[in-house]
């Protein structure tokens, strides 16, 4: 939150002499009415922000904000105190810059004179801070303006750690306290190309090069770091380091690969990429050559990354390549478009930083480089930049444009003199206005009578979404575009450009695998299938009470009971006087804590023996309890739907080394597969496809679900037939449609999981999609509303539904139609349109109580004698406990 000052003028005073107080905004609203009456007097009242970001405005200058407004300003020398006290992480400019290493009594390391390098060779500069004691004779003005006495890191560190939680790393103000280096640039990122050989061994770290002496850095090394300071425009920045020769290089740091000097290892804290993407080389053979030995970056001693540049030397690769090698640059191509940074040590996994900008500098000329062009053809890259060395020191920098494949006459060129880099290739790549669209597995963007390359209509004009009869997908993807001001295309058939154009697709995310494709994935809903029942048991059997315990855990607790019941009556037989009647029965006291009825334990051996035996019963009735009230009340899962039970799926998953295929080959799940295939192309003659059929159709469930439109025109399917249907495509069409046509002997299936299988006989078109008593003229009778009582305890079919928005370039779109799923409003216009549908349909039926059916008075009278026989003789056993005597 901004903070209020007052400034005071002294204009008559030899000196400038300007006087600062901080006061809270309730001081500031009463001051306000004082100040304005005030003549002749320079006080002025004015807001102060810190800079917690680059390039933002502190507010304390700015004439609008300054009451009453005059044109003083507050010089660069009275705003270090204020930075301090306000947690400011970031400088504007070098003055500032100056200004608080002079009120802190710092010298960075990498702007000392000659009179300071001696000082600090003599130990007067500790750590970056100059001591108090040599302060007149190294530096006057730090002596006169500094009042520090010790290093000031751990106050800035705890002033800022008490405003923000945490001291952030890569601010200007971390850099100058822990590292002791002066700069207000981002890191950049140079790619050196060193020693090529026949076999190379390559090898991909990260590093800052910050060395002591200039040692240790080859002659070809300083050559391309000059040239990348030219071409980053880094050359005057005030963090130049001069070496012999006179070779001027930015104090940065480095991507290489194999260097071996130790100046390049890591010796202090650096950045790192922030994201961990998985890509896969098309040629991996130079993997397996890698020297192991590396050191590669340990991740601990890792920052996050700032925006960087990287830039890639490749003339080296060129000479030692064939111009027909189709793959000539495809690593280097990879290396721009995903943004490459450090080789992990797998084959597979690389560690990127998606906020980097990546050149292609070379010294080839243009005509030379054409003669590539067979490796560029292939690839797809994000934004394709090269720039040309030229012999004065300048780079024509060549952008192509997006959606368009690499041609090199048709890029954009333009030499750099004095504009930046970077807003030069910004100008260029120019966001896309012209998706393309052509694949939908959800929604109703695509209308039926769209043809190929043809404008799709924004239907977002539409200020009422539900006044339209398209889809709340179509209505926010169109507010995205038309906020964008882009188009969208329907492009089915033209693959080459969709390659290389925008494009914008509804897929299921988990089955989108194009691990290096510059998209942007936003996911808009979970989707997953349950089922809902009106079936209810209509007798309870007495395996019910034998379901919650294994017949190994029945079998242990019989035993038990059969051991201990000897055991006491062998005690009691053999401890009791002749002619002396025992009232105390050891097999009606282990029952008794079965059912939960404790009795009297007379004798301490019966008591060490037994007491084991009402731990372990207390324990066994809970479960039991517990389990059985779970059986009675938990809802059907998909598994109980079949016809009947298959005990070969329980033993596959016991033993997965039993041939569970032979089972699938058995059970005619090719024949399942053709009637499913014939249904949906309505070749079968009626959905009662009796070919397919072995057993009645009331032996099973009937599966009732909606119809649905079919991908193919004129065809409208169930919506329990897509689910069956993508059960299909996972094993049947890879083992039974395959084995029967072309008679191909498979192996046992690995992959097949315990859900896949017990979904496996709902294939059956016994489990009919349309149960004969729905489509009868009597429907009201059953009284569906009242009927269904039940849903499904487990899902099936649990995707991600998104877009993928691929080769997006810098569009502002995903970012847009996130906003638009992150706000809620999404959620909110899907609940409001779920709403409006069920509040708007009419009554058919009236509401009709459910019947109860009476008990008979028979079962009534049987169960109530029983019950009173059993809880009689279980009283009598425990008050007979109760009453006997020594033993």
């Amino acid at each position: 939150m901004p903070n209020w000052i007052i400034s005071a003028h002294n204009p008559d005073s030899s000196k400038t002499n300007i006087r600062l107080l901080l006061i809270s905004p309730f001081e500031a609203n009463e001051l306000i009415p004082i100040i304005k009456n005030l003549k002749n007097v320079d006080v002025n009242l004015r807001m102060f922000a810190p800079r917690l970001s680059p390039q933002q405005s502190i507010l304390i200058n700015s004439e609008k904000l300054v009451f009453p407004s005059q044109p003083n300003n507050i010089a660069s020398p009275f705003l270090p105190p204020l930075f301090i006290l306000s947690d400011t992480l970031y400088f504007l400019d070098n003055e500032e810059l100056e200004s608080y290493c002079k009120f802190t009594g710092m010298i960075p390391n990498n702007a000392r004179t000659k009179k300071q390098e001696k000082a600090y060779d003599m130990g007067f500069i500790d750590t970056g801070f100059l001591l108090k004691q040599f302060r007149k004779a190294v530096s006057p003005e730090i002596d006169e303006i500094c009042g520090f006495t010790k290093h000031p890191e751990l106050m800035v560190r705890e002033i800022i750690e008490s405003r923000h939680g945490y001291f952030p790393t890569t601010s200007h103000v971390s850099i100058l306290m822990t590292d002791y280096v002066k700069i207000l640039m981002p890191f950049g990122y140079v790619q050196v190309r060193y020693q090529y050989t026949k076999t190379p061994k390559w090898f991909y770290s990260m590093a800052p090069f910050r060395p002591a002496t200039p040692t240790g850095m080859g002659v070809r090394q300083a050559q391309l770091a000059m040239e990348s300071n030219h071409l980053l425009g880094l050359v005057d920045s005030p963090s130049t380091t001069t070496y012999p020769n006179g070779i001027e290089f930015w104090v940065g740091q480095i991507l290489h690969c194999g260097l071996d000097s130790a100046a390049f290892q890591p010796s202090q804290d650096y950045n790192l990429p922030t994201t961990i993407y998985q890509i896969l080389l098309d040629d991996t053979t130079w993997i397996e050559q890698l020297d192991k030995s590396k050191t590669f970056i340990p991740v601990s001693k890792g920052r996050t990354s700032l925006p960087t540049f990287i830039l890639i030397y490749f003339d080296e690769y060129l000479k030692f390549t064939p111009y027909s090698h189709h793959n000539v640059c495809v690593l280097w191509l990879r290396v721009q478009n995903n943004r490459f940074l450090q080789f992990l040590g797998s084959k597979k996994d690389f560690l990127f930083n998606e906020y980097s900008f990546v050149v292609l500098v070379t010294r080839i000329a243009k005509s030379e480089l054409t003669r590539h062009q067979n490796g560029f053809d292939y690839s797809r890259p994000h934004d394709f930049v090269i720039a040309y060395y030229q012999e004065d020191r300048t780079f024509e920098i060549c952008v192509m444009p997006h959606g368009q494949p690499i041609q090199f006459p048709r890029m954009k060129c333009h030499y750099k003199e004095t504009q930046c880099l970077e807003r030069l290739v910004t100008e260029f790549a120019t966001p896309p206005l012209l998706w393309s669209m052509g694949y939908i597995q959800g929604g109703d963007l695509i209308q039926s009578d769209l043809k190929d390359n043809q404008l799709i209509a924004p239907m977002s004009k539409v200020l009422n979404p539900f006044l339209s009869t398209q889809s709340i997908h179509q209505h926010l993807i169109h507010t995205s575009f038309h906020r964008a001001n882009a188009s969208l295309i329907y492009l089915l058939y033209d693959m080459k450009e969709i390659e290389y154009k925008p494009h914008l697709s509804l897929l299921v995310i988990a089955e989108y695998l194009h691990p290096d494709s510059p998209s942007v994935i936003v996911a808009i809903e979970s989707l997953s299938y349950k089922f809902i029942t009106c079936y209810t048991e209509k007798y309870i059997s007495f395996e019910l009470y034998l379901k919650p315990f294994e017949p190994s855990l029945w079998a242990m607790l019989i035993i038990s009971i059969m051991s201990l019941t000897v055991v006491m009556e062998v005690y009691l037989c053999i401890g009791k006087r002749p002619g002396e009647r025992s009232k105390f029965s050891p097999w009606i006291f282990i029952l008794g804590n079965l059912f939960e009825e404790a009795g009297f334990i007379p004798k301490n051996v019966f008591r060490l023996i037994l007491g084991s035996w009402i731990l372990i019963s207390v324990i066994l009735t809970s479960c039991y309890n517990g389990l059985i009230t779970t059986e009675l009340n938990a809802p059907l899962r998909f598994s109980e739907l079949i016809c009947r039970p298959i005990p070969e799926i329980d033993s596959y998953m016991q033993d997965l080394t039993s041939n569970i295929t032979k089972w699938l080959i058995s059970n005619n799940l090719d024949t399942y597969a053709d009637y499913w295939i014939e249904t949906w192309l309505r070749l079968a003659k009626h959905l009662n496809y009796s070919g397919a059929k072995s057993q009645k159709a009331d032996e099973c469930f009937n599966l009732l679900s909606p119809v649905v439109r079919s991908v193919i025109p004129g065809t409208e399917v169930y919506e329990m037939h897509y689910v069956l249907l993508t059960r299909y495509k996972e094993m049947v069409r890879e083992y039974a449609f395959v084995a029967k046509q072309w008679g191909i002997i498979f192996g046992e299936m690995k992959r097949l999981t315990a859900k896949i299988l017990q979904l496996t006989p709902l294939l059956n078109p016994r489990h009919s999609l349309q149960p004969n008593d729905i489509g009868s003229e009597n429907i009201i009778k059953h009284n569906i509303r009242y009927a269904i009582e039940k849903e499904g305890e487990d899902s099936i079919l649990d995707i991600t539904l998104g877009w993928i928005f691929d080769r997006p370039g810098n569009s502002k779109i995903p970012r847009y139609h996130k906003a638009l799923l992150e706000s809620g409003i999404h959620s909110r216009l899907v609940k409001e349109q779920n709403g409006r549908k069920y509040r708007q349909r009419k009554k058919t039926w009236s509401p009709i109580p459910p019947r109860v059916s009476p008990m008979a008075v028979e079962v009534a009278v049987q169960i109530a004698t029983q019950a009173c026989w059993l809880y009689t003789l279980l009283k009598r056993a425990v008050n007979s406990n109760d009453a006997v005597g020594r033993y």
